[in-house]
């Protein structure tokens, strides 16, 4: 698995029209090839962290074109930059109970 996880802060006023958006462009984020799921998490007041899973490194580069325009289309809800951090996973636990 590949991870990219990228920093949101938003503009808390649009959250609304962020959940708007979010939701349309969900056949693009479903379309992209060996994307495993993708969240939008809040986690905060103005604040959250978009996560993507790959199945793996060769997938996340060949989604590249694709993820830079929905960043690009998320920025008008952002109040700052996104940082966006990507790696493999060196520890993995699946609880079951």
């Amino acid at each position: 698995m590949f991870y990219r996880v990228t920093n949101l802060h938003f503009d808390e006023d649009r959250f609304a029209a962020l959940l708007v958006w979010a939701d349309s462009i969900r056949p693009t984020i479903e379309a992209i090839h060996g994307l495993e799921f993708a969240e939008i998490i809040r986690t905060g007041e103005g604040e959250g962290i978009a996560i993507g899973v790959y199945t793996d490194e060769g997938s996340y580069v060949a989604s590249a074109e694709t993820v830079a325009s929905v960043l690009s289309g998320l920025a008008e809800f952002l109040t700052s930059a996104s940082e966006t951090r990507s790696g493999s996973s060196v520890a993995s636990f699946g609880i079951r109970r």
